[in-house]
């Protein structure tokens, strides 16, 4: 059964904004999504959000000494679990499922993203890499506060994202922040075009509603 979404005041800040100011619920509730100009507005808020929490935090991070791989990546796996449940249009992670209705487990979802349903990211992961990348570098620095099996993370290594030998991913911060960036910025661009997969902005819309209390819409 679908949870029942929160009712927020609309005055609630959802994002700073770029130009100073600040994006609440409200700005997005007004938003009718009925031309290219709606659309143009509503991943704008996204971009703030995104940017403001994440993206630059990861690149005030990196750009400040060597030793801060464990806080660059953490926020990167969470980036990453945040831009999954906006393709997917879910409102948690443990929400996502099989095409045949079944429940997908969180090793899976993230899998997926990272191997198909990403933008950038699926050209250097193959599943096992995922699997990988998943259980040693995102489940072991958010659970466990440490890389987990013999996955490191470490500066840079010319262009590569990772290094796998065995059962272990050597994954290159500055390499793994690039991509990032260009992940998050493939998926505002198709989302202002409108010209890559038919869902990706109805998804987009879903997700942020849960996010301003709004109920889900007829696609």
């Amino acid at each position: 059964m679908p949870r029942e979404r929160r009712s927020l005041n609309p005055n609630l800040i959802i994002a700073p904004s770029r130009d100073g100011g600040k994006w609440t619920v409200k700005n997005w509730r007004d938003i009718a999504f009925a031309n290219q100009e709606d659309w143009d507005k509503a991943v704008s808020i996204f971009e703030d959000r995104i940017n403001f929490r994440y993206m630059n935090v990861i690149t005030e991070i990196d750009s400040n000494g060597k030793y801060s791989g464990f806080s660059v990546m953490a926020l990167s796996c969470m980036l990453i679990e945040t831009l999954a449940q906006f393709y997917d249009g879910l409102e948690n992670s443990n929400d996502a499922k099989f095409p045949c209705g079944h429940p997908m487990n969180n090793t899976d979802f993230y899998s997926q993203f990272l191997t198909l349903k990403s933008f950038v990211l699926c050209r250097h992961f193959n599943d096992q890499q995922a699997r990988i990348f998943y259980q040693d570098i995102r489940c072991g620095l958010l659970h466990a506060c440490e890389t987990g099996g013999n996955s490191k993370i470490k500066l840079r290594d010319g262009e590569n994202l990772f290094r796998q030998t065995g059962g272990a991913l050597t994954v290159y911060r500055k390499q793994f922040a690039k991509v990032i960036v260009d992940e998050f910025n493939a998926y505002c661009s198709h989302l202002r075009a409108n010209d890559s997969r038919e869902e990706l902005r109805p998804n987009f819309r879903n997700k942020m509603n849960y996010i301003c209390g709004i109920p889900e819409f007829e696609q």
